[in-house]
This record gives structure tokens, C-alpha cells and sequence, in this order.
């Protein structure tokens, strides 16, 4: 293992720790918090980081632990220095502010890699799935296919977000969110074992180490869309977070009256029983594809 110190600033924490293993092509980029907070993704990262210490491989994979280590001491998603969203600024600038500085370092980190996997997190209550421009980006399908997770969504394509401003540069790029995260930083330890896992099984299909390929790949959904209350009162959901639901299945319930899911498909985050008010967010639900769209025709 090699350890490439990249220098943001000369403030606390104006450093990128980047580890490198193995060499030569192909090359793989993996991230996490970018969002400070999200530290499931960190655990998962350091996972990783321990397997390939011991692993030969035929390529390189590039791990970065901490993203955005001045929001990760925070437990924030945004810089404490100059609140900015390190997601929402790629690809940064060489003069910037140290966001801007961060982003650009790891946007040319992502020009060397033939791959970018980025960890995320989706709060405590969501389950892990992958999220991509699968629609305008076949490589991000392929990608999606080579990660052994059941749940891949179509993302609204947000600008600034390093694996945007990667695919369409014309190279795969995924997220992978985990549940955990938060002002706490929670890590939800089996997610993080779950991305690793996952991670493994990419370099595994791309022939950069020995082992057994997983054949299990994603079910595509559409973008997410957000359920929210219609009344106020103890929300009580009979729905966990990732699972999969038919049209017209009951959410939860709001003081015993039914929400009801009106399209089929997954629901990524449930909110736990809690008190509502009216316009407060119930789930994040990613609906199912028509079939011509899920087989790429």
C-alpha cells in the first residue's frame, strides 16, 4: 500500500489521505464522506482498505477514507469553514475556497480512475441502494450490475455530485447509499460489511482479483419521490425500509387512517413511529420501472 497525502490548506484537517494498492489498469476510485456526517461509508471504506492491505492484486484500486475530513470532525455535511456542500461543487477549483480545493483534488483523482464508486448515506432509517444515471450512462448500469446489491435507482442528476460530474465525463460512476449517518455518526455496522462485500465483488468481476463473481444484480427503479403526510398524528409504518411493494399497498398509518403507496416498487427510507404533522416526509419510495426501460431497450 502506498499513502498520497493530498494538501487542501494549511488549517486543521486540510489534509486528503488517499491509499493506493496495487498498480496499473484498471483503476478504481472509492469515496466516502464527502458528506462529513455519513459514516457508515467511512467504515465501510476502512473495511476495504484492511482486505486490500493483504490482497495482490491486477490494478489499482484508490480509497479515500475521509472525503471531507473538515466535515467529518464536525459530524456535519458541510464545511465548517466555508459552508459549503462539497457534494454540490465538482469539479471544484484549484484557488478556491477549501471545498472548492477539496473538490477539485478528488475530481482529478477521478480522472486517473477507470471507475468511481462513492459512499453515502441515507440516514438511519433507509437500506443500502446504488444510485445512478443509468439512463444516460450505460457504463453506470454496467457498473450497478458488477455491485451485488438488489436495489439500483435512477438519480435526478443533481449537478456538483462527483459521480454526476464523472459519468458524464463518460466514465461509470455510482453512489452506494448505506443506512447511518447524522449528526451522531452512526454506522450501521451491517450495511458497511454489506459494501465492502460489495466493493470486493466489483474488483472480482473486473478481473483485478481472484474469487467467485456475484451473480446477483440490481432490480432498476426510477428516480425517488418523496411520501409525505396528509394529516397529523402517530404515524405507524407497516413498511420496512427496503422492501419492495405493489400499487396500492398500506405505508403506514396516521392515527389509524391508511397512507396508502399508490404505484409499485421500493420504499429506500421509512420514517419509525413517530408523531407527524401535515407535509412532514413519511418514506423515500423509487418507483418501478416499465420493463423496456429495466432491459435497456
Amino acid at each position: 500500500m502506498r499513502t498520497r497525502i493530498l494538501s487542501v490548506d494549511d488549517f486543521p484537517y486540510g489534509r486528503l489521505e488517499v491509499k493506493e494498492f496495487g498498480s496499473g489498469k484498471p483503476s478504481v476510485l472509492v469515496t466516502a464522506a464527502i458528506h462529513g456526517g455519513e459514516a457508515t461509508g467511512v467504515f465501510a471504506a476502512r473495511l476495504l482498505s484492511q482486505y486490500l492491505a493483504d490482497v495482490q492484486l491486477s490494478g489499482t484500486v484508490l480509497v479515500v477514507e475521509v472525503s471531507n475530513p473538515q466535515g467529518f470532525r464536525a459530524r456535519q455535511r458541510c464545511s465548517p469553514y466555508d459552508a459549503l456542500d462539497l457534494n454540490r461543487v465538482f469539479p471544484g477549483k484549484p484557488d478556491g475556497t477549501p471545498t472548492q480545493v477539496m473538490a477539485h483534488q478528488l475530481a482529478a483523482l477521478a480522472e486517473e480512475a477507470d471507475y468511481v464508486v462513492d459512499l453515502h448515506c441515507c440516514g438511519p432509517h433507509g437500506s443500502p441502494y446504488i444510485l445512478g444515471l443509468f439512463r444516460e450512462s450505460e457504463g453506470a448500469r454496467e457498473l450497478a450490475k458488477m455491485l451485488a446489491l438488489p436495489v439500483a435507482v435512477q438519480s435526478a442528476g443533481t449537478e456538483g455530485q462527483l459521480f454526476v460530474h464523472v459519468s458524464r465525463q463518460g466514465k461509470p460512476a455510482v453512489i452506494i447509499e448505506l443506512p447511518g449517518g447524522g449528526e451522531a455518526g452512526t454506522v450501521d455496522l451491517v450495511a458497511g460489511r454489506r459494501a465492502a462485500d460489495a466493493i470486493r465483488g466489483l474488483l472480482v468481476h473486473l478481473g483485478m482479483m481472484p474469487g467467485v463473481r456475484p451473480q446477483s444484480g440490481p432490480q432498476f427503479y426510477g428516480p425517488l419521490e418523496r411520501v409525505v403526510a396528509k394529516d397529523s398524528g402517530l404515524f405507524i409504518p407497516q413498511v420496512a425500509p427496503g422492501e419492495v411493494v405493489k400499487g396500492g399497498e398500506t405505508l403506514g398509518t396516521i392515527e389509524d387512517r391508511p397512507v396508502i403507496i399508490e404505484k409499485a416498487g421500493v420504499c429506500t427510507v421509512v420514517r419509525p413511529p413517530s408523531f407527524v404533522f401535515v407535509g412532514e416526509g413519511l418514506a423515500s419510495f423509487a418507483p418501478q420501472q416499465e420493463v423496456h426501460e429495466e432491459v435497456g431497450c
